[in-house]
């Protein structure tokens, strides 16, 4: 049974810490699509083999693996949450700046992981105060957070692509360590929690359900990482597209995030979590596969209609874990369930990046299209909400 306690946390509304939040998901996420815009650039500059790239990816992402329970626990035992948020957006944004001072690929990896590990800070702090605020309407609460994330994602490879194609690495990059260090000093504004211990019971109890919701979660992130980070490389390399128009493809297809987190939160609330999440997985999936069966330029609509049900379903494990675990133990839980997907950020760009090597990246990015049906499967296997 689900028992919320009182949050020791300065009395500020609702509204002003999902403002905040949302704004600070927008860099975060946005920032989060550096890498895979500039990729195209990288594996010119250093002549890299798919696999390499895949590699750099990964290197991106393995920090989150370890990072985000880590820093999840110590949120929940210290109640300095927005000096972890601050810090990991303005570390993003600093190490994706000075990728352009690297002269060769093993001085790219330390400040890809150094950037990883300021975007894994992130998600496990602000879907916990997140569900904290909004304990009647986590679903909305969190879509409307997720609005923000996505409208990052939409917007930066748009600008990034056409800061790369006009100034070349350096002037695109400025735009990371600028919009890094703004959302920093905004996330000091949250309200202040006061550090109230973790419960190692109820991380035990719900031991069960954290290992399905990270696993749902890991094999939708190897999709979805998979996906992304070859999206541009794809569209250069394979559809010929010039670096400022797939910067622009891969915006259209990321912008329908700002609508379907909202959309997916809101139905999850009224519907439940499990059937919402299993749909956005299968049809992630089954768009993904239209996608790469159908000629361009028509093949961006199904892209894009895969991108819908992509983000439609990414609040949702959150929600779960905010649905049935207390909230001293909230942002440790979240942390573990983010670092299953750290696993799945790690795995996806290796895999599509070695297939895409041996067979082509388009059958590389379909046969990550099974992970999404997995997760799909496994959703169904999801308890519905504790009654309050």
């Amino acid at each position: 049974m689900r028992v919320d306690s009182v949050p020791t946390v300065e009395i500020k509304k609702p509204s002003f810490t999902l403002g905040v939040c949302s704004v600070a998901h927008f860099v975060n996420d946005g920032l989060d699509m550096a890498l895979p815009v500039i990729l195209p650039l990288l594996v010119s500059r250093y002549n890299l083999t798919l696999f390499e790239a895949g590699m750099i990816l990964t290197c991106y992402s393995a920090t989150s693996v370890f990072s985000q329970p880590l820093i999840g626990y110590l949120s929940d035992l210290t109640g300095y949450k927005k000096i972890y948020l601050a810090s990991g957006l303005i570390l993003m944004g600093l190490s994706l700046f000075s990728i352009q001072f690297a002269n060769s690929l093993i001085l790219i990896f330390p400040l890809t992981f150094l950037a990883g590990l300021g975007f894994s800070i992130y998600h496990p702090i602000s879907m916990s105060v997140i569900n904290t605020v909004y304990v009647e309407r986590r679903g909305f609460g969190l879509g409307i957070h997720g609005l923000g994330g996505s409208l990052g994602r939409g917007v930066y490879p748009a600008i990034l692509g056409v800061l790369l194609a006009t100034y070349g690495l350096s002037g695109s990059l400025l735009l990371t360590s600028a919009t890094g260090l703004l959302a920093g000093v905004l996330a000091l504004n949250l309200p202040c929690w006061g550090g109230a211990g973790v419960s190692r019971g109820s991380i035990v109890t719900s031991i069960n359900l954290i290992i399905l919701v990270g696993s749902i979660f890991l094999f939708r992130t190897v999709f979805y990482s998979g996906i992304i980070s070859f999206t541009p490389t794809f569209l250069v390399r394979d559809l010929k597209l010039d670096l400022a128009s797939a910067g622009i493809s891969t915006s259209l297809i990321l912008i329908f995030g700002v609508v379907s987190q909202p959309v997916g939160g809101y139905f999850s609330d009224k519907f439940g979590r499990r059937n919402v999440l299993a749909l956005s997985c299968l049809f992630m999936g089954l768009f993904l596969i239209i996608f790469l069966a159908t000629p361009y330029p028509i093949s961006l609509v199904a892209l894009s209609i895969s991108g819908f049900w992509m983000f439609l379903g990414f609040p949702l494990p959150y929600a779960v874990i905010g649905d049935h675990v207390p909230e001293e133990s909230l942002s440790t839980s979240l942390g573990l369930i983010s670092g299953f997907s750290g696993v799945g950020s790690m795995i996806g760009p290796m895999l599509v990046g070695r297939l895409g090597d041996l067979f082509g990246l388009g059958n590389g990015m379909l046969a990550a299209s099974s992970f999404a049906l997995v997760s799909a499967a496994l959703s169904i296997l999801l308890p519905r909400p504790s009654r309050r």
